[in-house]
C-alpha cells in the first residue's frame, strides 16, 4: 500500500487540488450552519422564542457581566449630581472715601474720592460711576452713591 509521501509530486497537488473542489462544490448544497436546532444563522432569538430577550436574569450570571471592559465586572450606576443653587453674590462694598468737594464754575459740584486700598482719587460729577456705583447727589460735604436699590452716603471726615 502506497503512502502519499511515496506519490510523486504531480499526483499529490492532484488530490489536494481535487479533494479541495469537492470540498467548495459540497459546501454549495450543505452550507454549514452552526446555530442551534430550531434557530437559523442571522435571525433573532426574539422571532423563534417569542417574549425571550437576549439577555436576562435566567441566563447566568457570564451574560451579565460586560465582555469588553477590563475587569468585567458590571457597570456601578453612579448617582446623578444635584445641582446646588448658587450662593446670593456678596454685596459689593464702594470702596471709596470722600476727600472733598468742589464748586464747578457751572454752579455744580465735583467730588473727589480716594480709594481706601490703593490712594488713588478720582474726580466725579453727577451721574458718574464708579466700579459700578452711580453718583446720585453731591453736597458741600457729603456725596450719595448708588448700586440697584442700595445707597451709600459719604461724608468728609
Amino acid at each position: 500500500m502506497k503512502r502519499y509521501f511515496d506519490i510523486p509530486v504531480n499526483r499529490y497537488f492532484a488530490h489536494v487540488a481535487l479533494v479541495s473542489a469537492l470540498l467548495l462544490i459540497s459546501s454549495h448544497w450543505w452550507p454549514l450552519d452552526v446555530s442551534p436546532p430550531g434557530r437559523r444563522a442571522g435571525t433573532a432569538l426574539s422571532a423563534v422564542l417569542p417574549g425571550k430577550t437576549t439577555t436576562s436574569p435566567d441566563d447566568g450570571p457570564a451574560l451579565a457581566r460586560p465582555l469588553f471592559h477590563e475587569n468585567r465586572r458590571p457597570a456601578v450606576a453612579v448617582p446623578k449630581a444635584v445641582a446646588v443653587p448658587a450662593a446670593a453674590p456678596k454685596p459689593v462694598e464702594f470702596s471709596y472715601d470722600l476727600s472733598g468737594v468742589m464748586r464747578s464754575r457751572d454752579g455744580g459740584y465735583v467730588a473727589y474720592l480716594s480709594h481706601r486700598t490703593s490712594a488713588e482719587t478720582v474726580s466725579v460729577r453727577m451721574g458718574d460711576t464708579v466700579e459700578g456705583w452711580t453718583v446720585e447727589t453731591i453736597s458741600e460735604r457729603a456725596v450719595t452713591v448708588q448700586i440697584g436699590k442700595r445707597q451709600v452716603v459719604r461724608e468728609i471726615e
